[in-house]
């Protein structure tokens, strides 16, 4: 059974590729050519991976300058100011219970900094001036595209349904969310940087569809969604944002790069975990790698600082369709799509099933135990390679084998000690009840709680 559409990301499910870990193959610069850029097909039958792509900034181009004024990121605001306006106007649209079609739309433009939707064919036109045009990837219910030239800019669009839920469109609310915190952590080292938001309104622009059929022709089984041809007054979010480079599903590193991969993507969870961020769907796909030059010099750092600066390898995290984070009320995907629990055939499904055992069905609630979890996944990717033979990448080999031993034990003892949900006789309001007897497994070392504690354990 296919896996939900709002786990999807470029390189849609269905299919697998293999991971590779070696010994020498390093890296390669992610500025490369777009066919290049897109992770060559390597069936292997199951089912998962993907990513969206990250964009290149607006920065320099004088002809866009009035047309981002107000709805680029405010770099004297912080990202908890930024929340605490987009948590705002997300709870007004959900307080209504009659939420007309309009205060919707007015809540999404709010966010935006727009008074009305921008012409969607005029705006294009504008964005993709002197840049070559290409389409990336498929995206949850959308489509990515780059726009490649002296600057690379990846460009998520989004069809809106404005009140009635329609297949192959997002509820405006859930584009509203992940807006929000995508704000707020696009300050934070290891998330992607958005360089703007738009909401637009026609038909698809005949450049776009264009790129959109140029994908299909090239890549037949990694184009699974349906030709964007919607009607003239169709609603669309525009996410733009930094290029992270290429995602981790199908790229070869070696053991150096791998574990500044893991421990990049570690220190990004840890220093997020402080707004309450949890990712929930932090598969293989949603990390994005490019080479950058190492840093020799800070090979006599703390170990996570180390593999994290000096391996020559930048991750980047994206997508947070399905993430939560601490606000009033907490953002949060409320998973209510139970074909995400039902998959089979690959061990990414086992991770949406154990983190619905974890939080017991409370998907506001704060639990960093499901970034712990979505990091031993990774782990069990990257460590499927041979073990090294050089003493260099001997010991970025053991730093992972030492987060695999105190993640596995920290799962162990809360899969035993997880909230259990049950049902009040009386009242038949759900509630959680802890275990009495916690961490009675007496793992061999004491569990982590968060990304955090297991940041902190390792670099003693």
């Amino acid at each position: 059974m296919p896996l939900g559409a709002s786990t999807r990301q470029i390189n849609v499910y269905g299919r697998r590729h293999k991971r590779v870990v070696s010994r020498s193959t390093p890296i390669e610069n992610h500025v490369e050519s777009d066919e290049k850029n897109i992770t060559q097909e390597k069936d292997t039958g199951g089912g998962a991976g993907g990513r969206f792509g990250a964009l290149g900034g607006l920065t320099g181009l004088g002809s866009l300058s009035n047309l981002f004024a107000g709805l680029s990121l405010s770099s004297h605001k912080q990202p908890q100011d930024l929340l605490t306006r987009d948590t705002q106007q997300i709870n007004e649209t959900h307080e209504s219970s009659e939420a007309t079609e309009p205060s919707a739309i007015d809540a999404i433009l709010d966010t935006t900094g727009q008074e009305k939707p921008h012409d969607f064919a005029e705006l294009t036109t504008t964005l993709c001036a002197g840049r070559v045009l290409s389409k990336l990837g498929e995206a949850s219910y959308s489509e990515v595209f780059l726009l490649d030239g002296s600057i690379r800019t990846v460009v998520k669009v989004i069809p809106l349904y404005k009140d009635v839920p329609i297949p192959a469109q997002s509820a405006i609310t859930d584009v509203q969310r992940e807006m929000a915190i995508m704000r707020t952590l696009s300050k934070m080292e290891g998330f992607v940087k958005l360089q703007g938001i738009y909401v637009v309104q026609g038909k698809y622009p005949a450049t776009l569809l264009e790129a959109w059929d140029a994908f299909r022709e090239a890549y037949p089984k990694r184009c699974e969604n349906n030709r964007p041809d919607f009607s003239d007054d169709q609603l669309y979010a525009l996410l733009l944002m930094d290029d992270g480079g290429k995602d981790l599903e199908g790229i070869s590193l070696s053991w150096t790069e791998a574990a500044g991969v893991f421990w990049q993507v570690a220190l990004a969870l840890a220093a997020a975990e402080e707004l309450g961020f949890e990712h929930r769907d932090l598969h293989m796909g949603n990390i994005l790698v490019q080479g950058v030059p190492a840093d020799n010099a800070q090979e006599e750092a703390p170990l996570t600082h180390r593999y994290g600066t000096c391996a020559g390898v930048r991750a980047t995290v994206i997508d947070y369709s399905l993430s939560r984070l601490t606000a009033d009320p907490p953002l949060a995907y409320l998973f209510d799509d139970e074909s995400l629990f039902e998959g089979k055939g690959d061990p990414q499904y086992d991770v949406y099933r154990t983190t619905k055992m974890l939080v017991a069905d409370d998907w506001s609630g704060s639990y960093p135990i499901t970034n712990v979890l979505w990091l031993q996944f990774i782990l069990q990717q990257l460590l499927a390679g041979d073990e090294p033979t050089n003493s260099a990448e001997h010991r970025a080999f053991e730093s992972l084998l030492v987060a695999e031993q105190l993640i596995d034990e920290s799962i162990d003892a809360h899969k035993y000690t997880a909230p259990k949900r049950r049902v009040s006789t009386r009242s038949k309001r759900r509630s959680t009840q802890r275990s009495p007897d916690m961490w009675r497994t007496a793992p061999t070392l004491a569990p982590v709680r968060s990304v955090t504690e297991l940041v902190q354990r390792v670099n003693l």
